[in-house]
């Protein structure tokens, strides 16, 4: 297999190389990426054959083009939750509503990587799926060791906090792929973090709630009006 090396948003912009691209993500869901073919990826997009050669040149290429486009998109909200302003908690909080945001915004796209990632192999090229795992995980350990650091959280140990934030992250995100007894709901991630935030939160935040401006206590959820306090 082909390995790709992905870095920068290098996808094509543009209204036709997004419609070509949301064909072909439906078709390698619906068919798998081996059995979908290029004149596939044309008819179902309604442009030419000439637009797709020249934006995506093949079939891995437009693949190429789907997950640079998805891990840029990525890296620049886990770049923007390290620079949020506000205390560790709030700034935990902002990066798994992010991470939230991003799964349901590719929702398609998140359904079919991970159908690859842990199907059976489609002749599909090589892509390292951790890179989005080690771009959150970095970020969680950044504004931990922040925490920690400015007494907002206790130190028990930058590694195992990472874990607990990241696990509870992953598992309630997740239930948005299949049916479940419990839906996917922002808010219920946000009751769930908190759980975990006020077990790791250190001396400085140990007393009565309202010790600590409301300011710096609250979030607004992305994309909504929504509060929730931390």
């Amino acid at each position: 297999m082909t390995d790709i090396k992905v870095h920068d948003d290098c996808s094509p912009a543009g209204e036709i190389p997004r419609r070509f691209m949301g064909a072909a993500t439906r078709l390698f869901m619906e068919k798998g990426y081996g059995p979908t073919t290029v004149r596939e990826i044309i008819t179902a997009s309604g442009e030419s054959r000439y637009a797709f050669y020249r934006y995506f040149g093949s079939k891995e290429g437009i693949y190429r083009s789907i997950l640079n486009k998805l891990l840029a998109d990525y890296n620049n909200r886990m770049a923007k939750c390290r620079r949020q302003p506000g205390n560790a908690s709030a700034r935990l909080w902002y990066l798994c509503d992010q991470a939230a945001d991003f799964f349901q915004s590719h929702l398609e796209a998140v359904r079919l990587f991970y159908g690859i990632h842990y199907g059976p192999p489609q002749g599909v090229p090589h892509f390292d799926f951790c890179l989005f795992h080690r771009a959150f995980t970095q970020a969680v350990r950044t504004i931990i060791a922040d925490g920690i650091r400015l007494g907002e959280f206790r130190d028990g140990g930058v590694d195992e906090m990472t874990l607990a934030v990241y696990g509870v992250c992953r598992v309630v995100t997740e239930r948005r792929l299949t049916p479940s007894d419990t839906p996917f709901d922002r808010s219920y991630l946000a009751r769930t973090l908190r759980v975990v935030l006020q077990g790791m939160e250190g001396e400085l935040f140990s007393g009565p709630r309202k010790s600590v401006p409301e300011a710096r206590r609250s979030l607004r959820i992305v994309g909504t009006n929504e509060t929730v306090r931390l």
